[in-house]
């Protein structure tokens, strides 16, 4: 009898990410309490610090009295993470060539081994192998890391190996723990991992044992998961799903699941409410599809509420010596920036000699969801020329974007300058599916009267997300209290 064919998700969380990434430059950091500024607040502290009582999202100031020997870096240039994120994104691709890889964010990265477990179960083995190492996995290997179960974790292994669906479980573990140890030995980094048959259990597994870890859901580990977490935790269900279901007295998974789907489609909209139906049973059909190029780039800053173009000017250009910095080839006027880096060039140019052929600029009044945008064809010899006067030449065009989108008078909260339309779009891979892969996606737009020249990327986690009940923006928690200051 054939065994029943499933899918092996694995979910790859790399550990305070931005931390880390600070902490492998500089060894030194790892026993130290560190924490990343970005604005007023720290976006991310690593496990030191939080054994000191720090944890994420915490204002700088509140952090240096809970512990006043906490290193603190600056992670507003967000280039160094853009650069390990992509060498992190090659180096599973390399590891699972066979296999789709689909990157959420900078710091996870999903990779669907069905494949790969197809192939051991055909052949009974495989070989895992890097540029130095190589790593033979067998059908007889035995569970790697901790798996939840029906008994919360204490079952009979050998036992449940019989079933076939279990068994592809037991391989996904076994990659899971060598793939992670390659990630260590390789580059440095750890993570914590969730292996499960689709995406919303192994990301939901992956944040069970953090860090350095990972977590294999059972099929009757299900509820298990589930129930522990709550609905809270289950990524997609969000605050305003939540709301709606406050209101109507729900407030537990088991409450949700004794709706049947008819009763919430009175709650909800038609795809609301299927959506939801899965995930509070642990399901989720959405594939794992495999990231492509960028299809466009772009750099955004809350400059605070203003009708000063002296104000804007100054921002707009250090955010497009930013952008330029990510899409063309090393400028010289790079060096003339505040802050320091061994090289400013991101990876995008590098990897694909490939150039955009749109710049766009949008900029939001009062309020963050009053965006409106223009874009302007923008030519290739602009971009590839060696003039100094590139980057002035360029700024022009945005300029005159600004003039077209708010002449005066004008209020301006906040500016996103990028660009689109790529030399190579059709040949580009889609960026990943709708469904709840968009929901496990943090946005990031900018706290009211910050004065940070780029974009400022939350690391992705629920609770680092709040939804304004103003205006309904999804923003990350470090923005709450700014954000209030902007209704007010």
């Amino acid at each position: 009898m054939d065994k029943p064919r499933t899918r092996t998700i694995i979910h790859f969380d790399l550990d305070c990410f931005y931390a880390q990434v600070h902490m492998v430059e500089n060894p030194s950091l790892r026993d130290k309490p560190l924490g990343v500024q970005q604005k007023t607040i720290l976006a991310t502290t690593n496990y030191v610090a939080r054994a000191h009582g720090v944890p994420k999202m915490a204002r700088i100031t509140d952090a240096l009295k809970i512990c006043p020997s906490l290193v603190i870096v600056n992670g507003e240039v967000l280039t160094p993470y853009r650069r390990v994120s992509a060498a992190i994104f090659k180096f599973l691709q390399q590891l699972f060539s066979a296999c789709p890889v689909q990157r959420l964010g900078l710091d996870e990265f999903f990779v669907d081994v069905s494949r790969v477990v197809e192939k051991i179960d055909r052949e009974a083995q495989w070989i895992m192998q890097t540029g130095t190492q190589s790593i033979c996995i067998t059908n007889a290997d035995k569970w790697k890391g901790p798996i939840l179960d029906g008994n919360n974790g204490v079952g009979k292994r050998v036992k449940l190996d019989q079933e076939g669906h279990v068994a592809s479980l037991r391989v996904g573990s076994v990659l899971a723990y060598h793939a992670r140890a390659l990630l260590e030995q390789e580059l440095g980094y750890t993570c914590s991992v969730g292996v499960g048959d689709n995406k919303l259990l192994a990301k939901m597994g992956g944040e069970m044992h953090k860090p350095n870890n990972q977590t294999t859901v059972l099929p009757d580990g299900v509820a298990v998961l589930l129930q522990t977490r709550g609905l809270k935790r289950i990524p997609g269900l969000g605050r305003a799903m939540r709301r709606l279901l406050t209101g109507h007295d729900i407030t537990t998974i088991d409450q949700v699941l004794a709706l049947s789907l008819v009763q919430l489609k009175e709650i909800f909209d038609e795809k609301q409410a299927v959506l939801i139906f899965k995930m509070v049973r642990g399901r989720c059909d959405d594939p794992v599809v495999m990231t492509g190029r960028a299809r466009s780039m772009t750099n955004e800053d809350n400059i605070g509420l203003t009708s000063e173009l002296a104000r804007v000017v100054p921002r707009l250009d250090a955010l497009l010596k930013l952008l330029l910095a990510r899409i063309v080839c090393q400028a010289p006027w790079c060096k003339t920036l505040s802050y320091q880096l061994p090289c400013l060039q991101d990876e995008d140019y590098a990897m694909y000699q490939r150039l955009p052929r749109t710049l766009r600029l949008s900029v939001c009044g009062p309020k963050y969801h009053q965006r409106t945008s223009k874009q302007e064809p923008i030519a290739k010899r602009l971009l590839t020329m060696d003039d100094p006067t590139r980057h002035q030449q360029i700024f022009d065009l945005c300029l005159a974007l600004f003039h077209k989108l708010k002449p005066a008078p004008f209020q301006v909260s906040v500016i996103n300058v990028g660009v689109t339309n790529f030399d190579d779009d059709g040949g580009a891979a889609a960026q990943g599916c709708q469904d709840i892969s968009a929901f496990m996606q943090a946005s990031s737009p900018q706290s009211k009267g910050s004065h940070s020249t780029v974009q400022v990327d939350a690391e992705d986690d629920p609770d680092g997300m709040f939804e304004c009940d103003v205006c309904g923006a999804v923003l990350p928690q470090f923005c709450r209290d700014p954000h209030k200051l902007y209704h007010s």
